[in-house]
């Protein structure tokens, strides 16, 4: 998963811990503020969207996630509407939902890029993977995995070695998912084969729900100032509100980072409790440059890890089950392997 911050050339910063931000306190109103008119709510539908698990299998891969309205999962008629039409369903099926002005509710759908229309059915703009589909994708993500880490394996003992003699061998997983397997060079070179669309990547990007999720799934976001870069790596099992979503904060890990001075912001102690600094406050965030030998290792290895990924994905039959084009399948694959990660937390 990456965000729209391109990395800078100076320094790579990497942090597995994660953060999550309190949501303010909502203005108080005042008094310019027209009265608001009374609302009979018993008249109102209960509040229901989707399963959780649709919530929690969500995937994305690109620079702007916004592009994608998934809020529109949460509002009940959005929600029954959606789970009508995740296997294909024509606008006659749909009628018969207790759905209160269907063509508005799938206007909203349409412009917030989560249903589309092919051939006379609507369906999801985007791969479910789950039943059939998710075991399938489970089968050949394992065989896959598999395959790859054999050409990843002969790399990860000079990976060791390098991450001790740096002092970042409690890191070295986060390294090795940011710099090898979910990397910039891996994502150029699937780019430049084919597998991925650059200009979707730049502009609304690939979404993907895996349902039931896996607690293996592992992602990638990256924070840059310009001159570094914070990275910072989640998986399915530890993923509360990310990091990113404070830039003030990102900036002060970068800077204390870089600097290796005392923690200095108001908010110590929830940082603290969060295992984020030292004793001494000092931020428990790892700096390698780019003249770094693991770093150099790693970008080196990326772009061979990810042309075997090309040559052992099967991609047709998910594709066709799924209805949905090469490039959306292959997102979901590539970013979300859970069984590569399960093999690389244990060797790295």
């Amino acid at each position: 998963m990456n965000l729209a911050r391109k990395a800078g050339p100076t320094v790579a910063l990497f942090l597995a811990s994660l953060l999550s931000m309190a949501p303010g306190a909502p203005d108080e109103p005042t008094q310019t503020e027209p009265t608001l008119p009374d609302v009979d709510l018993s008249a109102l539908p209960p509040y229901e969207g989707v399963p959780d698990e649709y919530l929690d299998g969500r995937g994305y891969l690109g620079h702007f996630s916004d592009a994608w309205d998934t809020a529109q999962l949460l509002d009940p008629f959005g929600a029954k509407t959606f789970l009508a039409l995740q296997d294909g369903a024509s606008r006659e099926s749909l009628a018969e939902l207790d759905v209160p002005d269907l063509d508005l509710v799938l206007k909203d759908l349409r412009a917030g890029r989560m249903v589309r229309e092919s051939g006379g059915i609507l369906r999801p703009a985007f791969p479910v993977i789950r039943g059939e589909a998710r075991e399938q994708f489970r089968q050949t993500v394992e065989f896959a995995a598999a395959r790859v880490y054999r050409t990843l394996k002969p790399s990860l003992k000079k990976f060791r070695k390098l991450a001790a003699k740096e002092n970042v061998a409690p890191q070295l997983h986060t390294l090795l998912w940011s710099e090898v397997l979910e990397s910039r060079a891996a994502e150029e070179t699937l780019v430049l084969a084919g597998a991925l669309d650059g200009t979707r990547l730049r502009q609304e990007g690939y979404l993907w729900l895996l349902i039931p999720n896996d607690p293996y799934a592992t992602g990638v976001d990256r924070y840059s100032s310009g001159l570094s870069t914070l990275t910072q790596v989640w998986s399915g099992a530890a993923n509360p509100i990310p990091l990113y979503q404070d830039i003030d904060m990102e900036q002060h890990l970068l800077d204390r980072a870089e600097d290796r001075r005392p923690w200095d912001s108001a908010d110590t102690e929830s940082v603290s409790a969060l295992g984020l600094l030292t004793e001494e406050k000092l931020v428990r965030v790892p700096a390698l440059r780019n003249a770094s030998r693991l770093l150099i290792a790693m970008r080196k290895a990326s772009p061979k890890y990810a042309r075997a990924v090309l040559a052992v994905l099967q991609l047709e039959p998910l594709q066709r089950r799924m209805a949905a084009s090469h490039d959306e399948v292959f997102a979901g694959r590539v970013h979300r392997a859970p069984s590569l990660s399960r093999q690389t937390r244990g060797a790295a």
